[in-house]
């Protein structure tokens, strides 16, 4: 029998369970491996940042598209200054620490 307000594919919850980023495997970290985790995440960001234009680089040097190749400069010194920024930052962090 169903329930009112209950979702039938969800029993135990009156709705669907959410995911939360916060929670890896059932076990909270905590908040410096919180830290830790967001830093690592954004810095490979920024990696892909910088690998993205280093790609569109190469693809209008081969392709002779001269607008390819400006967009992947600018790509790669968007990604070095967002590394720049976040090198700064996390040298703040540990400062304060």
């Amino acid at each position: 029998m169903r329930q009112s307000g209950k979702s039938p594919r969800f029993p135990r919850f009156a709705q669907p369970p959410v995911w939360e980023p916060r929670v890896i495997c059932g076990v909270i970290p905590s908040p410096h491996r919180q830290q830790e985790f967001t830093t690592w995440i954004a810095n490979t960001l920024r990696a892909a940042d910088k690998v993205k234009g280093a790609i569109k680089d190469t693809a209008g040097k081969v392709t002779g598209d001269k607008q390819l190749q400006s967009e992947g400069k600018f790509d790669k010194a968007k990604g070095a200054a967002h590394n720049a920024l976040g090198d700064a930052k996390d040298a703040i962090r540990k400062a304060v620490d």
